[in-house]
């Protein structure tokens, strides 16, 4: 049966669906999406896509500032016992001197930072900062072991660090190798912590990035020693590296992570941030009229 032109204009093929509102938006949407598709994976503006949550954020620096206080307040305590004596080498016990304050506050807030990330003091799950009671029991073992930590610098044979120029009396290296037991035996707890399946995380994901920061900083002093200049590892350096190992829940790693701190913090307290380089240093000249 055939149809005439004038039928066939006004019957619609049956191919020919007239188009859905919806498919029309749905469409313009996945144009829209591919032109821009760069900004949506990185801001997670497309709808579906992964967005950024603002109040999870804003959590974290909140544990960041309340972890900033609490080193702040171990620094007000240590302070104050410099100004009493303790330890009676300790510097600016008058506390006139501003520039040392604040450079010593500056270096404390910084490496506070570095501790708070791989500490994971920023992890909502860790009970440390968010009960009162485990914050005093912070406070009190840091504050305690940074008293006993000066009153322990006092004695003549202990009054030195690690350093390029040697010379360390028997009862500093003593002390020294009983110092690393507990250190290795701290260490040991928190590698077999970290297998636990409980924790979620592993050996090496949790050795790598630490070991990383110390072969760091043993690269550097290997590259001053080659250079022959010398060197003083100061032992607020050495406690905060150790509580970059403090990463867990775990009342254990709490404890060792206070007793860290508060040996950081009194070595910034009294004596302030000392470089690693040595600028008492004799440097060798190699340059072409230099000995040899």
């Amino acid at each position: 049966m055939e149809h005439s032109p004038e039928e066939t204009r006004r019957a619609p093929l049956l191919t020919e669906a007239p188009p859905s509102p919806m498919h029309d938006a749905e469409e313009m949407e996945e144009i829209e999406c591919g032109r821009v598709e760069a900004v949506c994976r990185c801001c997670g503006a497309c709808q579906g896509g992964p967005q950024h949550d603002v109040a999870a954020a804003n959590k974290c620096v909140t544990r960041l500032l309340a972890w900033i206080a609490m080193n702040l307040l171990v620094y007000a305590g240590q302070r104050a016992m410099v100004a009493a004596g303790l330890p009676s080498d300790g510097i600016d016990p008058t506390g006139r001197r501003a520039t040392f304050i604040l450079e010593s506050v500056q270096m404390l807030i910084l490496h506070a930072c570095g501790t708070a990330i791989f500490a994971h003091v920023l992890a909502p799950e860790r009970r440390l900062l968010t009960r009162w009671t485990a914050n005093a029991g912070f406070f009190v073992v840091a504050s305690v072991t940074g008293c006993v930590f000066s009153l322990l610098s006092d004695l003549t044979p202990l009054e030195t660090s690690l350093s390029s120029r040697g010379g360390e009396g028997a009862a500093y290296i003593a002390v020294s190798c009983a110092v690393g037991f507990f250190v290795l035996l701290g260490l040991w707890f928190h590698v077999w912590y970290a297998r636990r399946s409980s924790t979620k995380l592993g050996v090496v994901p949790y050795l790598a990035p630490r070991l990383a920061v110390v072969l760091a900083y043993a690269a550097y002093i290997t590259i001053l020693d080659v250079n022959n200049d010398a060197w003083e590892l100061h032992h607020y350096l050495i406690a905060w590296i150790g509580t970059l190992f403090c990463a867990f829940d775990h009342p254990a790693s709490v404890v060792c992570l206070a007793i860290t701190t508060g040996i950081f913090v009194q070595g910034l307290a009294a004596y302030g941030p000392a470089e690693i380089s040595d600028r008492r240093a004799e440097y060798v000249d190699w340059s072409p009229n230099g000995p040899g």
